[in-house]
């Protein structure tokens, strides 16, 4: 049984950025289905447009959050993993957003990554950010410093992520504070 794909739902579906996966799925027809009708109805390859797109709404996702991770990404735009990394590189390249690399240097012998980010989503490796006060506020929420050699290590931590001296400044001025 040989199924139509509705042309003008194809092109508004298109149009908001799905993939062909996606517009199969909503059409009930196949993806390889959906790249002849694209095709046929002469509709502009969009692999550079598709950044764009998603490159938007990955950057009003880092206003509206503060910080994100890959995961956030995945899930809210319903993309993979792979093409999540490859986007937030891209963006990153541009100089439009910034990465806070968990794993980042070395954390002393005591301390590693599970003591300081043990709040955190377990998968989560890089936090990408665009203001480094909002990056300071996420990282008071989720870090646990109890002693002074701790404190050191962390400290070591975010130059190594090339957080400045404000923000760094900042950060501890919060956990003291707030006892966040």
């Amino acid at each position: 049984m040989r199924r139509y794909v509705n042309a003008e739902k194809l092109k508004q579906l298109y149009s908001k950025g799905l993939t062909y996966r996606q517009i199969a799925r909503e059409l009930r027809v196949s993806s390889s289905a959906i790249a002849k009708y694209v095709r046929k109805l002469g509709l502009a390859r969009r692999r550079q447009n598709l950044t764009e797109l998603y490159g938007e709404k990955i950057m009003r996702m880092i206003r509206e959050k503060g910080v994100i991770t890959v995961s956030d990404v995945v899930v809210e735009l319903k993309l993979s993993r792979p093409r999540v990394a490859e986007l937030l590189k891209k963006l990153e390249l541009e100089g439009k957003i910034k990465r806070f690399n968990l794993f980042r240097g070395r954390v002393g012998k005591k301390y590693g990554y599970r003591e300081f980010f043990s709040r955190l989503n377990k998968k989560a490796k890089l936090l990408y950010y665009m203001d480094e006060g909002k990056l300071i506020e996420k990282l008071c929420e989720v870090v646990e410093i109890q002693d002074r050699f701790m404190a050191k290590s962390f400290t070591r931590l975010l130059k190594d992520n090339k957080v400045s001296e404000e923000g760094i400044a900042l950060f501890y001025e919060l956990k003291s504070r707030f006892r966040c």
